[in-house]
């Protein structure tokens, strides 16, 4: 029987760690785009193919808290409020930018009744938190926010706008190669990348990449007049709040973050579709460690991928099953968060709402799956087939 198309919903892609995208400057993307590489770009051909489709430029280091916010303002436009109970625990500004809003009329019948989100890698455990507070909001910000202050972001009962959610090698539980690192050396490492920032944030190179923590100090809209260079010694006090805080992202890549996160924060939306896309680029040597192919890896990643595929904490139950990975995340973690409700997929088993589907696994790495140094029309087709199965998604 063929199948019907149920929906023409648009779809966001959400980038992860390093990522710079959307904005009138990022000039950075005119030589390399995080969707598509040096050659490709994703987004343009999809929306060549007909798909309605949204690139948001979240902060490439920022928090994922902070990342979920500049999301929400993205889509509905206006300010951008990171909560005021939030902002006064981690001692940051309340609010940021301010935006036109790219759906503003999401939730109107029609094509923009729901929203497909797509994340990849960070951008995985981003979706699952705006998931989680559009549905349920964030209680400590009801309780300590006057009611006429208060975001509608935080009061939740907007889950129903989320008709899927897809992960794209997500660190969705946290990767081993951060876990893998005392909590002093996330901190330095944050705390390294918190003073480029600070230093470069507020000058002319903020057009080239806008690295966009405004919250903390760091930063300025590029459509400001810039300030030029900065010591950033002088911003010490507020680096330091970062990066030895929970808001540090090095951190928050972990395996302890990420369960305390879920534990905490995760939840489900009823009527949500929700898939988890894997891969794996590793295979087990005769001591049953994971190897890079190195036929096909990214050469950066022939470096993590062993000490990925070496690395068990047998004390957190991170055991040889972790072995596998793209060459910056272990299999198990790009799999649906732990102790949300899964099922692997199953080739023409009906697709229910509310219950993750993790899907069978791919020969590829971390970022060829988004199109580095992948030929084009493969990565655009690889997209393009994720966004056309969510047409046949039926409403819950």
């Amino acid at each position: 029987m063929e199948k019907k198309v149920q929906n023409n919903y648009p779809t966001i892609i959400v980038h992860g760690f390093l990522g710079v995208c959307e904005g009138k400057y990022n000039y950075f993307n005119y030589l390399f785009r995080y969707f598509g590489g040096f050659t490709g770009d994703v987004v343009k051909s999809l929306k060549a193919m007909g798909y309605e489709v949204y690139l948001p430029g979240l902060g490439a280091f920022a928090p994922v808290w902070d990342r979920c916010c500049d999301l929400y303002a993205y889509i509905f436009g206006g300010t951008v409020d990171y909560g005021k109970v939030h902002s006064e625990k981690y001692g940051h500004a309340r609010y940021g930018r301010t935006y036109p809003g790219v759906l503003k009329d999401l939730g109107t019948a029609g094509d923009h009744a729901k929203v497909n989100l797509v994340g990849h890698s960070f951008g995985g455990p981003t979706l699952c938190l705006f998931s989680s507070l559009m549905e349920k909001g964030a209680a400590e910000e009801v309780a300590g926010t006057p009611a006429d202050e208060l975001s509608p972001f935080f009061k939740g009962g907007q889950g129903h706008l989320i008709h899927s959610i897809t992960t794209l090698n997500g660190t969705n539980t946290g990767t081993t190669l951060v876990e893998m690192l005392p909590r002093a050396a996330r901190n330095a490492a944050q705390t390294g990348i918190n003073m480029v920032v600070a230093a470069t944030g507020k000058s002319a190179f903020n057009k080239v990449i806008d690295f966009k923590m405004d919250e903390w100090g760091f930063t300025q809209d590029p459509e400001l007049e810039p300030e030029g260079f900065r010591n950033p010694m002088g911003l010490m006090d507020l680096i330091k709040k970062n990066s030895d805080s929970d808001e540090n992202m090095f951190h928050q890549m972990s395996v302890e973050y990420s369960r305390k996160l879920n534990a905490e924060r995760y939840c489900m939306i009823p009527g949500t579709y929700y898939f988890a896309q894997r891969c794996v680029r590793t295979h087990p040597n005769k001591k049953g460690k994971h190897n890079p192919n190195v036929t096909n890896m990214m050469p950066l990643f022939d470096l993590t991928a062993p000490v990925i595929g070496r690395y068990t904490n047998k004390a957190i139950g991170i055991d040889e099953s972790w072995f596998p990975n793209d060459g910056m995340v272990p299999l198990p973690s790009q799999g649906a968060p732990e102790n949300m409700p899964s099922v692997d997929y199953v080739q023409g088993v009906e697709i229910k709402p509310g219950i993750w589907y993790n899907m069978p696994v791919t020969d590829n790495d971390h970022e060829s799956m988004v199109g580095m140094f992948v030929n084009n029309d493969k990565t655009d087709n690889r997209f393009a087939a994720i966004l056309e199965s969510f047409k046949y998604l039926p409403d819950a």
